[in-house]
């Protein structure tokens, strides 16, 4: 057997091995060093922009300052009438309902509108009582009523059914429909 054709093989094999581990060590050191270069060089290039950016801070003429002053001042308008649109209630989707809720034998003579507690007080006619008890079952049914109170009601000489009605309305009815009113 020949033993120094396998030493030497063996050598061959470390090396081979030797070169193999130099090389990955060389490259880690390295792969190490470029990320602390570049991390440095990250740094440095986040300092400049922030030195930029208070450059262009001071950049502009008193023309330019003034004319951006302007605008924040509409701007601040603007807001604040985005909100008073906001908190508008408005009473066109009330009248919108009782014309629509209402029966062909009912008229009403006089309405009370409240706002503040969304309520209305209805007071008029009807044909006769089955009209009135169906004008009231009517709003009885309807989702943005919540609750109705009788005041009143008697027959008057012509035999008509004279009335008294609260109906408290709910929230949504009072706000108002903003695309209705710009397609006008």
């Amino acid at each position: 057997m020949d033993f120094e054709s396998i030493i030497k093989s063996g050598k061959d094999k470390k090396l081979l091995l030797d070169i193999v581990l130099y090389i990955s060590i060389s490259i880690l050191v390295s792969a190490i060093l470029l990320y602390f270069i570049f991390l440095v060089k990250i740094s440095s290039q986040k300092n400049e922009i922030t030195k930029f950016d208070k450059l262009f801070l001071e950049v502009g003429t008193i023309e330019q300052k003034e004319k951006e002053a302007k605008i924040f001042v509409y701007q601040k308008k603007i807001n604040d009438y985005a909100k008073l649109l906001a908190e508008h209630k408005s009473s066109l989707n009330v009248f919108n309902f009782l014309e629509s809720q209402t029966m062909p034998e009912v008229w009403f003579s006089r309405i009370s509108l409240s706002e503040e507690d969304t309520s209305i007080v209805l007071s008029g006619e009807a044909g006769n009582m089955d009209v009135l008890s169906r004008q009231i079952s009517n709003f009885e049914k309807n989702n943005y009523v919540s609750n109705i109170a009788v005041l009143s009601s008697s027959i008057s000489d012509s035999g008509r059914i004279k009335f008294n009605l609260t109906l408290n309305l709910k929230d949504e009815l009072f706000v108002p429909n903003f695309e209705d009113i710009a397609s006008e």
